[in-house]
């Protein structure tokens, strides 16, 4: 019987950040070693790690981000709707 195939697999973006109009990304990747957590700024992989838990991975990301930060990057924040869904966010009143 042939064994099936694992491919990595890019699940999400834990955070982006921004500095001097460069944006930087952590990407986790799912693959057959385990959950690989990726510093792409300007399309090159800045750093990487691969941790045997999701956990692990999200921590590291956790760390990578304040490490950046503390150098001088941003966290950017999307907006809770995208503007291309032609939807507009209710302003927050205040209670």
């Amino acid at each position: 019987m042939e064994s099936a195939r694992f491919t990595s697999k890019d699940v999400g973006t834990q955070w982006t950040l921004q500095r001097d109009r460069r944006d930087a990304r952590c990407a986790l990747i799912r693959t057959a070693e385990g959950w690989e957590v990726r510093v792409i700024v300007s399309n090159r992989i800045l750093r990487s790690d691969v941790c045997d838990r999701a956990e692990e991975a999200f921590a590291l990301g956790s760390e990578w981000c304040r490490q950046m930060v503390d150098e001088g990057w941003s966290q950017v924040v999307p907006s809770s709707v995208p503007e291309s869904s032609g939807l507009q966010a209710r302003p927050r009143g205040r209670l």
